[in-house]
Formats: structure tokens, sequence, C-alpha cells
């Protein structure tokens, strides 16, 4: 019972600060526009879907360039492809593409009620 209320405690915690987290750079965003440089491959491949690649954007802030790879489905993203992105105003390295931040926002969510199905279960089976 205790070893599954600490494990809804934990859950929830985690998605809390995930969710500040992401709250941080919406409070503090800046839109900038970052461009496709390149595909990095992810997976070796060899099943049906063959290998699969992710995009590495990069943005400047300030005259500062970065580069960053974002967990999204690389098949609109090609090489020149040019996108906005939200950076932390102050951490332009901080950064989410909009789509991204919908999904992870939704994500934080679900794992918040999952932390609370754990707790009632440790409770109440």
């Amino acid at each position: 019972m205790i070893i599954g209320i600490l494990l809804g405690i934990t859950v929830i915690a985690m998605a809390i600060w995930s969710y500040f987290n992401r709250l941080d750079i919406i409070k503090n965003k800046i839109e900038v526009d970052a461009t496709v440089i390149r595909l990095k491959k992810t997976g070796s491949g060899g099943g049906d879907g063959g290998p699969e690649y992710v995009p590495v954007f990069k943005y400047c802030v300030d005259g500062i360039e970065y580069k960053k790879t974002y967990p999204t489905s690389g098949y609109k993203h090609v090489v020149g492809f040019t996108t906005t992105v939200y950076c932390h105003k102050n951490k332009p390295q901080k950064s989410l593409l909009p789509d991204q931040l919908k999904k992870e926002l939704i994500i934080d969510v679900f794992i918040i009620l999952f932390g609370i199905f754990l707790i009632n279960w440790a409770i109440f089976f």
C-alpha cells in the first residue's frame, strides 16, 4: 500500500515539475524562426519503417546561434524547413516547438491523473 502511494506521489511530483518547467517557457517566451539544418538518424532501421530521423533545428537569439533536436515526427521536416520556436527570453537554450508544447502539456495532465489513480488503487485495493 505504502509503495503504491509513494509511487503515485513521485509520478505526480515529476509531472508537476515538468509542467512548471514548460510553463516557465510559456510565461517568458519569445518567438524566433528556426530552420532545419540536418536530419539526425535515431533508429537503426531494418524493419518495415526503415531508419528514423529527427530534425536538428538552428535558431538565433541576440546574435547567438543555438542548435536543438526536438522529438517530433520528421516526415514534415526537411532540410531548409523553417518554423517558429518558443524560447525562454532569459535562457534561449530552453525552447519548444509550439505543437510540441501543447502535446507535452496534455501528457503532463495524463501523468498526473495516472499518479492519482495509483494512489487510489493503493488505498482502496
